[in-house]
């Protein structure tokens, strides 16, 4: 389910389903503090702020520093991208409680939108100690299925045309554009190359926007359809691949 086990971080969708918790319940464990989510940073020139205290006195000191790679963000953030779709941020956690990573005066704000978003596998690790689905410190594939307890088989239908999906108990009708990109998508995996560009499949698709979620704004769940790694890159679930794959050789 989760993939081998060295893996750096997760995308929403993997939480969710992997962790059978839906996706209001994992906002909340992000906005109670529960479970703490990353951007990747690209390379750039910051100061990390560190405070102590001497005597009775609160000192800051200030370290210029260069950084690169995955996150945290404030609470405060996420929230912004949970309303707005992105947020744009200057300033980060650091690791410890008294440190903080701040742009330096005249950079240019860091753009974080929502599938830039991940968990780290030690913040999944955490949500699953959280939800009782680790023993001994371990989670296995098993441990989840029985914390989640049976499930029922999952009915996948796929109209030719792509414009009509029924995947995981939902109903989907897609546009000309929309069901264009499902299409591409699904012909890609089958042809062994299953991530594609987000920009690339909006360009053959003859869509003007910019991004996937603006062509599926009007569908909530279509994240459990597709799948992003949050670098600008989907693929359909691989479960809705499997599930056509056999109605059409059944129908054969």
């Amino acid at each position: 389910m989760w993939g081998h086990k060295q893996r750096t971080y997760y995308n929403f969708s993997e939480i969710i389903q992997g962790c059978g918790i839906s996706k209001t319940g994992l906002d909340n464990c992000i906005l109670n503090g529960t479970l703490a989510v990353h951007a990747w940073i690209p390379p750039i020139s910051v100061f990390k702020i560190e405070e102590s205290q001497v005597h009775n006195q609160v000192v800051l000191k200030r370290t210029e520093m260069h950084w690169e790679g995955y996150t945290p963000i404030h609470i405060s953030d996420y929230r912004k991208i949970l309303h707005k779709g992105a947020a744009y941020i200057r300033e980060f956690p650091g690791i410890d409680a008294n440190q903080a990573i701040c742009l330096k005066p005249g950079a240019v704000d860091v753009e974080v939108l929502y599938d830039d978003l991940v968990i780290l596998a030690h913040g999944k690790e955490r949500l699953e100690d959280h939800l009782g689905l680790r023993a001994d410190g371990e989670c296995t594939v098993e441990i989840i299925g029985k914390a989640m307890g049976p499930q029922r088989p999952t009915k996948i239908k796929c109209a030719p045309d792509f414009r009509h999906v029924i995947f995981k108990e939902r109903d989907y009708s897609f546009g000309v554009i929309q069901s264009s990109i499902i299409k591409k998508l699904y012909y890609s995996a089958i042809a062994g190359d299953p991530w594609q560009n987000g920009k690339r499949l909006l360009q053959d698709a003859g869509s003007e926007t910019f991004t996937l979620k603006d062509i599926f704004k009007r569908q909530p769940y279509w994240r459990e359809l597709i799948i992003s790694d949050a670098r600008g890159l989907y693929r359909l679930h691989e479960d809705f691949i499997a599930g056509v794959e056999t109605n059409r050789k059944d129908s054969e």
